[in-house]
């Protein structure tokens, strides 16, 4: 797997870290699971994305 590669699939996996908040915000709408629950998750995915983030401009800066 080549660099630019590797970046590639980082950025899809923070895609992923968006379509989660999305259903996470879908069941917010519905009523469905338990709020506690919910924010916990929503928390977890803002934090990976964070991390995706700046891992993905760390290693832009490298080249």
């Amino acid at each position: 797997m080549t660099d630019g590669e590797f970046r590639q699939f980082l950025g899809m996996a923070q895609g992923s870290t968006y379509e989660v908040q999305t259903q996470l915000l879908v069941a917010r709408r519905l009523k469905t699971g338990d709020e506690a629950t919910l924010n916990e998750a929503e928390a977890l995915c803002i934090e990976t994305s964070k991390m995706l983030g700046a891992f993905i401009q760390s290693l832009g800066a490298r080249g």
